[in-house]
């Protein structure tokens, strides 16, 4: 389930579109064990623009009855765990792209951003662990 992210001016933005992220889900009592995740395009990371996420995401086991579901594409992704928590997550972006350039890996839509290790398991913001991740263009690959 994935809900649009308007632009995020500041952390105030960011709490209130996550808030409502989790306010959609509680209203469609969706439920789910999996940690909320975000979506930002390739093409604003290959602008260096690391605030402009698209979505943000709750993993489900099923779907639920009557709401449209987003399917992460099934394929081969290029994923990085990125620790540090998000202020330093742009230097994991760019090691991503830089690697997939140095081994001609093409790459194509959403980078997704999910939190392996938060609060719950670490003390201090800064020791978040993330998982950064983008699907690898197989056809682009072939033709190469």
């Amino acid at each position: 389930m994935r809900t649009q992210v308007p632009p995020l001016t500041s952390e105030r933005s960011a709490a209130l579109s996550l808030a409502e992220h989790v306010r959609f889900c509680d209203e469609h009592e969706i439920v789910s064990p999996y940690a909320t995740g975000s979506m930002i395009g390739l093409s604003e990371v290959e602008r260096g623009d690391f605030t402009r996420y698209s979505h943000f995401y709750t993993q489900l086991d099923a779907p639920p009855r009557g709401l449209p579901v987003y399917v992460r594409q099934a394929g081969s992704y290029l994923t990085a765990r990125h620790c540090g928590g998000y202020d330093s997550a742009h230097e994991t972006y760019r090691d991503l792209l830089r690697y997939a350039r140095e081994q001609g890996l093409p790459l194509t839509g959403s980078f997704f951003e999910d939190v392996l290790l938060d609060e719950l398991s670490v003390s201090g913001y800064e020791n978040y662990v993330l998982q950064i991740s983008i699907r690898l263009d197989e056809a682009g690959w072939a033709e190469q």
